[in-house]
């Protein structure tokens, strides 16, 4: 997906769901989203559209541990820190940094 077909699925979910709630689900205040609509954000947008990709993309990608997951779960685990909570956990924290979607950042 080109940067600019994610910018216009950008634009195309806020008007259909509201930029609150597209801004609640990728985990950035509304006036980001708000901003960079309107094209005054400051800084790079990448990472909210990264974000966005994530969660409204319907992007699955293959994990070697988990099999195929949403790549919105993919990028839970890759940003997660390392707990010895549970052996899944543990297989995660090692095996993503081997990952191509990891070492693309999210890119399958």
């Amino acid at each position: 997906m080109s940067h600019d077909d994610l910018r216009d699925l950008f634009r195309q979910r806020c008007k259909e769901l509201g930029q609150s709630t597209v801004a609640k689900a990728i985990g950035f205040h509304p006036s980001t989203i708000s901003q960079i609509l309107s094209g005054t954000y400051p800084a790079d947008d990448a990472a909210v559209l990264e974000r966005f990709r994530e969660v409204f993309a319907g992007i699955s990608v293959l994990c070697p541990i988990l099999g195929e997951i949403s790549l919105d779960k993919c990028g839970f685990h890759r940003r997660r820190e390392f707990a010895a909570t549970n052996p899944v956990r543990v297989q995660l924290f090692r095996m993503c940094p081997a990952c191509k979607v990891w070492r693309e950042g999210g890119k399958p």
